[in-house]
């Protein structure tokens, strides 16, 4: 399966860390969407619906950049 990972990191004067976002399809209606960093982790079960409304959100948010 293709990796769907994003690592992302973060640096300024007094701090360096990352974070990786992990997408898969978890079971016939819903995604597993993980987010990781060094002392924190998410994990959630999205059905394509809410998935859909996050992706929306996230294009909604950039188009204003």
């Amino acid at each position: 399966m293709e990796d769907r990972t994003i690592r992302l990191n973060y640096f300024d004067n007094y701090f360096e860390d990352s974070a990786e976002i992990d997408v898969a399809r978890f079971d016939e209606g819903t995604l597993w969407i993980s987010m990781n960093r060094r002392l924190a982790s998410m994990r959630a079960v999205l059905t394509k619906n809410e998935a859909e409304e996050l992706i929306k959100n996230l294009q909604d948010v950039v188009g204003t950049m």
